[in-house]
């Protein structure tokens, strides 16, 4: 991804199929219709999903600074030595780094020696590889004459120095298994933050797989380039949104995408705003975020593209701040509709040419056909996915479409294990979100601390902790639990802390693809701070890219206080981006209509509050040849799936 901040770029089977002109998989078989049996929730029930939603809407999600992190957190480590500062390097310079082995989640050191240097960039080569050096600085020209330019035109020209305070990007040329390249943000932190940070701006080239000098080689330098642009302009960007930039940098500076494009349009049912951490469907999510910052750009212009990069906002939030701020009363979802009909239409004729890419060929994928009257299709879509189906005629004759959706969807796939509401630590990339109380144990000989939760998140790259301070929140002391671990396989555990999935049948930890999280005990021994008064945390950290349904907790106690809470109010804890809520939020749909007759017509399906809704197509079979219908799920925050049904019937009054 940016390569998973270090698993992102598509591995070079992808690269090398666009290159080369492979094909990727056909897309698989759809999944059989899953029939919607759910009947409308209480009107209390909606009303306390709505709350919910308006709740997360308004909870801000503080940013993870790795630096504070490691400040608070690691007081007991090693102070590890000043970051020398330099401003320039001599060619011939030899220095070690650390490199991610991302098929392995290990690290390696290599040696390697500066070969060729420009005004911004140095270029090492990983002693013993074969490099033509006469090729590396055909590219490394090239990066300082036109990409790095370009990339800085349309992304930002921020251009900080790194820790080391060199304004010289490292572009450290080796072997990186299981990537063609990557740029890591912990590098722009000392060890302290990550003990494998090399402690300055630098992105990786796999050498083994790219050819300096070669148009994928040169691709893949703008793709990392733009990730570290990026991290100077916004820090705390989701994944998706960074990614998609990235591979957008790729086309400004005139390369391929990498036929990554052509793969999501294969798989329109694809989540756009979150990521897979199963490396077979990185291409399809490249291709999604590709195409919808590539439709933005084309739609609305340079200067909103380099606004957006530079929004704080994450995520879809970003994208409204930046139509808000220059005058549109458009907003994400808006735009979001607008693009899936041009993703299967394509057409600058229709309308405004909202409908189309000004310089693109290449159609989504129908999932479906068939026959109206008496079609009758269940099935399901991810959110801010689509699901095309076309409607062909049977007979002749106006037809209504009825459309029946789902009104609610949960934030985490969990019931809470006693009440109604849990506590969640909330989702996204980049994010370090706390949930703190103080707690009087004076009096006591023993303390525990026992709370139920139920995770799923990022093995060995996203982790919640449970940490105590006895200093006021000066610092604070990670401890450990029956499912916590000490293994820190990539440097992103900052102490005793849960990562994968909970759950007796992988205790705790490795994940099992397909095998569902579950609610299990935690205890926590406080016996430590017995006598004293204490801040109690519960802490949530993610990395920059790859988040998965998060972490939830519920019955926290401390039984020698005769402490308990089941979230069913605060209980006085002090939330920064933890939500408490019921776990569940208003699912909304976007139906639209594809009508092709004399002109093609695009009408929005109108849906009510229940998420139900009609729409009928008159001269059926006759004026109106056959339609599409495009059905997408837009529940932010969530990847549960969305399910529905539909039929279509002879009109009222039809013959």
């Amino acid at each position: 991804m940016w390569e998973k901040i270090l698993r992102f770029i598509y591995t070079l089977l992808a690269l090398l199929a666009a290159t080369i002109g492979g094909e990727w998989p056909a897309a698989p078989t759809p999944v059989e219709p899953v029939p919607i049996v759910q009947p409308i929730p209480p009107p209390a029930v909606l009303a306390e999903n709505r709350a919910t939603a308006e709740k997360l809407a308004n909870t801000p999600l503080p940013g993870r600074d790795l630096a504070a992190l490691a400040a608070r957190l690691k007081t007991g480590a090693a102070t590890p030595a000043p970051i020398a500062q330099v401003t320039d390097r001599p060619l011939g310079s030899k220095e070690r780094f650390w490199v991610t082995d991302q098929e392995n989640f290990t690290h390696f050191a290599v040696m390697a020696t500066l070969q060729y240097k420009t005004a911004h960039a140095y270029f090492y080569v990983e002693d013993g590889l074969n490099v033509d050096l006469g090729r590396l600085r055909q590219s490394a020209d090239n990066f300082e004459s036109k990409i790095l330019p370009t990339t800085r035109r349309y992304f930002g020209a921020a251009w900080a120095p790194g820790p080391d305070g060199d304004e010289h990007l490292t572009v450290l040329n080796t072997n990186t298994p299981g990537a063609a390249g990557y740029y890591s943000i912990s590098d722009e932190y000392s060890t302290a933050a990550n003990p494998y940070s090399n402690q300055r701006k630098m992105i990786y080239m796999n050498v083994r797989e790219l050819t300096p000098g070669s148009r994928a080689y040169d691709a893949t330098l703008a793709h990392e380039l733009q990730h570290a642009i990026h991290w100077h302009m916004d820090p705390y960007e989701d994944g998706w949104v960074n990614e998609g930039c990235s591979e957008l940098a790729q086309v400004l500076n005139g390369y391929s995408p990498g036929g990554t494009e052509q793969a999501f349009l294969r798989q329109p049912d694809t989540q756009l705003n979150t990521w897979s951490d199963q490396p077979g469907q990185n291409a399809v999510h490249y291709g999604a975020s590709y195409l919808f910052l590539d439709y933005f750009y084309r739609r609305f212009g340079e200067e909103m593209l380099r606004a957006l990069v530079a929004s704080r906002g994450k995520g879809i939030a970003g994208f409204n701040d930046v139509l808000a701020r220059h005058g549109y009363t458009l907003r994400f979802d808006d735009v979001f509709q607008d693009w899936i009909v041009a993703n299967v239409l394509d057409d600058p004729k229709l309308g405004d040419g909202r409908y189309a890419y000004p310089d693109r060929d290449g159609h989504a994928t129908i999932v479906e056909t068939v026959t109206a009257p008496t079609a009758v299709l269940s099935s399901t879509v991810r959110q801010y996915a689509a699901d095309y189906i076309e409607l062909k005629p049977g007979r002749t004759g106006d037809v209504t479409i009825v459309f029946t959706g789902t009104t609610e969807v949960r934030l985490a796939n969990n019931t809470p294990p006693s009440g109604r509401n849990l506590w969640w630590g909330n989702r996204g990339d980049v994010i370090n979100t706390t949930l703190t109380r103080q707690f009087d144990l004076a009096g006591l000989t023993t303390a525990t601390l026992s709370f139920w939760t139920w995770y799923d998140l990022e093995e060995d790259w996203d982790y919640a902790y449970v940490a105590v301070s006895g200093d006021n929140g000066r610092t604070w002391t990670t401890l450990p639990g029956r499912y916590s671990t000490t293994k820190n396989a990539v440097g992103n555990n900052l102490g005793n802390g849960w990562t994968g999935k909970s759950g007796p049948a992988h205790g705790g930890l490795a994940e099992r693809p397909g095998d569902p999280a579950q609610w299990v005990e935690e205890r926590v021994d406080l016996t430590p701070y017995v006598g004293q008064t204490i801040l109690l945390r519960f802490e949530y950290v993610t990395d920059d890219a790859v988040n998965r349904p998060g972490f939830c907790l519920d019955d926290v106690a401390i039984p020698e206080l005769g402490y308990t809470d089941n979230a069913e109010t605060d209980g006085g804890w002090q939330a920064n981006g933890f939500l408490r809520s019921n776990n569940t939020v208003p699912q909304r749909y976007a139906v639209q209509v594809m009508a092709f007759g004399e002109q093609t017509t695009v009408t929005p399906l109108p849906l009510d509050e229940w998420q139900r809704g009609s729409l009928t197509i008159a001269g059926w079979g006759g004026q109106v040849r056959r339609a599409i219908l495009a059905v997408s799920a837009l529940a932010p925050s969530t990847t549960e799936l969305a399910p529905y049904e539909f039929t279509v019937v002879p009109a009222a009054g039809a013959p």
